[in-house]
């Protein structure tokens, strides 16, 4: 068997393996500040002493549409860039130790299926 580490002629990262850790890192800072939008956007929790105080009209229990529009273009944003960072990886890896960012391949699914459930379920409340 041959040893494929000792013939290896990489001598460190290239600028595309930069690229991808760049949109990587684009990428998740999209997802987080997509849940900084979500918490502002979603309705608040009604706690049981509300209730029991009857005081539950003071939360709020509906979905801000501004908000909401901009959680939308965010998760836009973050899934666009981890699929072109996703694509970039598969394009590079051509060896069996190259790495695959399973990570951007979650984050690519869940930023579209969150997408999906605002369209589906929260925008046809508005």
């Amino acid at each position: 068997m041959v040893n494929f580490t000792e013939n290896d002629r990489r001598e460190g990262s290239d600028w595309i393996n930069r690229l991808i850790s760049i949109f990587s890192v684009l990428a998740w800072s999209s997802f987080i500040l997509a849940l900084i939008w979500f918490h502002y956007a979603s309705p608040e929790l009604i706690p049981g002493y509300a209730v029991y105080k009857g005081i539950e009209d003071e939360f709020r229990d509906e979905w801000l549409k501004r908000w909401t529009d901009r959680l939308t273009i965010q998760l836009i944003i973050c899934s666009i860039t981890s699929f072109i960072a996703v694509v970039i990886n598969l394009k590079r890896s051509r060896r069996k130790e190259d790495h695959f960012h399973s990570s951007l391949l979650m984050l690519v699914m869940i930023s579209i299926a969150a997408i999906l459930y605002l369209v589906w379920v929260i925008y046809p409340q508005f």
